[in-house]
């Protein structure tokens, strides 16, 4: 198809679209793509795709535009295309046009998950369509989807995650909680081998934590027995404890591990639930082996969209579901 002829066709679908006539451009525009994919004339069927669906999104109709944006990630598929700057700007381009109620706005960014996973540089997806993705759930006030995404994002993904903990944090009455909010990002990141993020996250968290005053003025700075220095707080034992298995993680060390759950014993056993993604980080770093250890990437994108499971909204603890 020549520019001069994709501009004719896309004139005529743009004036059907003007007439409300969505039923008619968004079935041209779908049998046209196909003919052009049959004849293996991919880039022809994308550009088609990409602007059809991009208008009729604009005229509110997410569902036929959703339509043709998923078709366009499904000729990626088919073509090949890799994640790459010009991709990657169509994707987040239509993704900005959904509303965030639209049904199939869901269905799209599983779509992509998928294809940017089977043919980008890295396995389990882009990280900057993640961080994208993830960053405009957490505006949205989505945690449990934006976390899922902003754990697998780009070294900008522990600050917005972080920050949008805080945020979660700071609208419950208990200053009790304060530990199990970020215990998502630092034990998430950490499940997924991530020590620069997971540090990034605390050292993001901490600070707004004690200028907000929730917690007194009872904390200071101290250095660890292993050597690090952390901020202590007496009276939230679990924020240490976050700070010293970062550094454990580091080590790579069985015993510290080991000696550091034993250590806090009996604040773990108030927080149980966080058992299961610390014997996976033992086994990660420490190489301690724990029976039954799924692959917590592998899970992650397996239940990428499965409803999410909120439990006590008072102390948002890790659970399997979130992690995985």
């Amino acid at each position: 198809m020549s520019a001069s002829k994709l501009e004719k066709t896309l004139a005529r679908v743009k004036q059907r679209i003007a007439d409300q006539q969505f039923y008619e451009a968004h079935q041209a525009l779908r049998t046209v793509a196909a003919r052009h994919i049959k004849a293996q004339q991919y880039d022809h069927a994308i550009e088609l795709l990409y602007h059809g669906a991009q208008q009729l999104l604009q005229a509110g109709e997410g569902g036929s535009g959703g339509d043709l944006a998923r078709y366009m990630v499904d000729t990626y598929k088919t073509a090949k295309v890799p994640v790459n700057i010009e991709s990657r700007l169509q994707v987040v381009t239509l993704f900005d046009l959904f509303k965030p109620d639209e049904p199939r706005r869901k269905e799209y960014i599983q779509d992509v998950v998928q294809w940017s996973g089977s043919n980008g540089d890295v396995k389990y997806g882009d990280p900057e369509l993640f961080h994208i993705f993830g960053s405009a759930f957490a505006n949205e006030d989505s945690p449990y989807e934006a976390e899922k995404f902003l754990l697998l994002g780009t070294k900008d993904s522990p600050v917005v995650l972080a920050n949008m903990l805080f945020e979660w944090f700071s609208e419950d009455p208990s200053a009790y909680t304060v530990s199990f909010y970020i215990s998502r990002a630092v034990l998430g990141y950490l499940s997924v081998g991530n020590i620069r993020d997971a540090k990034k996250s605390l050292d993001v968290y901490i600070p707004q934590v004690i200028s907000s005053g929730r917690l007194g003025t009872n904390h200071q700075t101290a250095t660890s027995s292993i050597g690090d220095t952390i901020t202590v707080f007496p009276e939230y034992p679990l924020l240490n404890f976050l700070q010293l298995l970062i550094a454990v993680c580091q080590r790579k060390d069985a015993d510290l591990f080991r000696r550091l759950r034993f250590r806090y014993k009996t604040e773990l056993k108030d927080a149980a639930a966080l058992d299961e993604a610390l014997d996976r980080i033992g086994e990660r770093f420490c190489g301690i082996q724990v029976r039954n250890q799924g692959n917590i990437l592998s899970d992650l994108m397996g239940s990428f969209f499965a409803p999410a499971q909120s439990g006590n909204a008072s102390v948002p603890q890790i659970q399997n579901s979130d992690l995985d």
